[in-house]
């Protein structure tokens, strides 16, 4: 598919169902303040894949309430989106 502001959005929503699943699993527990932590403690995440989804969050937040698209933005956020989704699929 196209990378578009809707794939985007598809894909991240997506990856929070994962990243959910995979904390569920684990027993990790997203309600306090340090969670990050414990998900890469017990190997949800690893601290790359929690910079990626910072800069992934950042990328979508910026397209999402702006009043212009950057296509290289939105297609460089679904590559890397593309790439956590099946990072957080793989067990």
């Amino acid at each position: 598919p196209a990378p578009t502001l809707e794939r985007l959005i598809v894909l991240w929503n997506k990856i929070e169902e994962a990243f959910n699943q995979r904390l569920e699993k684990k027993g990790v527990d997203r309600g306090h303040t340090y969670f990050w932590e414990d998900a890469m403690r017990s190997g949800v995440l690893s601290f790359e894949a929690i910079q990626n989804l910072t800069e992934l969050r950042m990328i979508s937040n910026k397209q999402v309430h702006s009043s212009t698209l950057d296509v290289k933005q939105i297609s460089y956020g679904v590559e890397l989106a593309e790439t956590l989704l099946k990072n957080l699929t793989v067990d």
